[in-house]
């Protein structure tokens, strides 16, 4: 009880911060413009000039001079389209690494660059178009071309990609989405096994993110509560991204003597070649459940030995194999925690990749120490192989997938003022030998729309282990962001 009242008057005196903080804002600009006004009424120049018309309401003006003309002008009818249209972000981040990397292609400091446009717009009551065109760049060579058609298989990471092109119907309990969309499923917090049929990049192996893929989503909500079922066709094979030869956060050490790889075989872009996913989501007893089930393609792939007419006489082909993934995922609520926890089995058709079993089971829990939010999130991952593969195709570049095969998980953050949050986030992975990856990290948001974060990436472990590979990738970095 004493946390509920504690919580219930945080909340309060937070709001009430909220809305004095919104009156003393409006307040100031009300006398800034009545002093302006004021100035532009003595001003020997108030006669309506356009030097004098900036005080004046744009639009009104625009629409007057218009008239005027007797037509429309077409950049003011632009300009306000836009402007509740149009939104997105503009960000700079800065890496800088405490050690030369081992590859050889491995910057000691990298600056990024990205531009985020996301434009909405209701093309009827119910129909309605989003388009998100992203571009990034950087100093180290990690960015490179355009993306070339509607599917984003580059083996670089593109400097000009759409993040999500689509468009979206609603009609009554039935919603549709055509074109190139992000899907996020699960329930954890913090790994999601259920969700790892998506396509992922892996450039940045500690700041990786989802590539779109190209889909229909049909999404059928019976009665309109909180029951609805899924069935997403993906035409079109998107592939993980993974770190290139000589990239910091390439799998392989430059000392390992590798035969030449051969480009990558890409699945067919054929009807037959394409994926399904079906999901059904609803509300039982007070739990938040989803069964799953994908049909397609491994994200990851398999490097096949094959023997060459000339020397070198072996080389290695990037293969990618089918698959089949059921999942479940769950998420309840008991006093104060929230427990969740998610299954995911695969099963490959290629005996060259094992079926395994991975899970994850954690819970949450919101504190009120001095007033102020903390919240704790502990979870416990796992992977079980279920059929061991078979031949001599070469399965380590698949570990980005597959690195919690057993793994504590845990992140606490705090919010000490207002508009502050520190964070520390951190796995320990168990299976073989010990390693782990700890991240702290502040934000701090400068009103509404800027936000400044400064953190350290660091990396250490046994030999042999997952993270000792990347051991010399420890890092700060500091990233702002301002959105619009």
């Amino acid at each position: 009880r004493r946390e509920a009242l504690l919580r219930q008057r945080f909340e309060q005196q937070r709001a009430e911060r909220e809305a004095e903080r919104q009156r003393e804002l409006e307040a100031e600009a009300a006398r800034i413009e009545a002093r302006l006004r004021e100035e532009l009424a003595a001003s020997p120049d108030a006669s309506g000039a356009d030097d004098a018309g900036f005080m004046r309401d744009a639009e009104a003006l625009f629409e007057e001079q218009a008239a005027e003309a007797g037509g429309v002008d077409l950049e003011t009818e632009v300009w306000k389209h836009l402007r509740g249209h149009l939104g997105g972000e503009i960000g700079y981040r800065f890496y800088g690494y405490f050690s030369p990397s081992r590859q050889p292609e491995g910057e000691r400091v990298l600056d990024q660059g990205r531009l985020l446009l996301r434009y909405r717009v209701a093309l009827s009551e119910a129909i309605e178009l989003l388009v998100a065109p992203r571009l990034r760049f950087d100093d180290g060579g990690l960015s490179r071309k355009v993306q070339s058609g509607v599917v984003d298989d580059e083996p670089r990471r593109p400097v000009l990609s759409f993040e999500e092109a689509l468009v979206r119907g609603s009609w009554g309990t039935l919603d549709l989405e055509f074109g190139e969309k992000i899907f996020a499923f699960g329930s954890a917090d913090l790994y999601n096994p259920t969700d790892l049929i998506w396509p992922v990049d892996y450039t940045d192996l500690l700041d990786s993110e989802k590539i779109g893929v190209p889909a229909l989503h049909l999404a059928w909500w019976p009665g309109g509560g909180d029951t609805a079922l899924r069935l997403v066709w993906l035409p079109w094979f998107v592939p993980s991204r993974l770190p290139l030869p000589g990239e910091r956060f390439f799998a392989f050490a430059p000392s390992r003597a590798l035969p030449p790889v051969r480009e990558r075989d890409l699945p067919p872009r054929t009807l037959g070649a394409g994926e399904f996913v079906v999901r059904a989501e609803s509300r039982l007893a007070g739990f938040d459940v989803s069964l799953t089930s994908y049909y397609g393609w491994h994200r990851l792939p398999v490097l096949e030995p094959l023997t060459t007419a000339s020397p070198p006489f072996v080389a290695l082909e990037p293969r990618y194999t089918r698959r089949l993934v059921l999942g479940a995922d769950f998420a309840r609520e008991v006093g104060d925690f929230i427990l969740a926890g998610e299954l995911a089995q695969t099963f490959s058709e290629s005996s060259e990749q094992d079926d395994f079993l991975q899970y994850v089971f954690g819970a949450r829990r919101t504190f009120f120490p001095w007033d102020r939010r903390m919240t704790l999130s502990l979870e416990y991952a796992g992977e079980w192989t279920t059929a061991q593969a078979q031949g001599e195709a070469i399965t380590v570049v698949t570990d980005l997938a597959r690195a919690f095969k057993a793994a504590l998980l845990t992140r606490v953050r705090f919010e000490p003022v207002d508009d502050l949050d520190l964070t520390l986030a951190g796995a320990w992975l168990l299976h073989g030998p010990d390693s782990f990856y700890v991240r702290p990290e502040a934000r701090y948001h400068f009103g509404a729309h800027t936000e400044l974060r400064l953190g350290l990436d660091l990396i250490d472990g046994r030999p042999g282990g997952f993270f000792d590979r990347f051991g010399d990738d420890d890092r700060v970095f500091v990233d702002v962001k301002v959105v619009f």
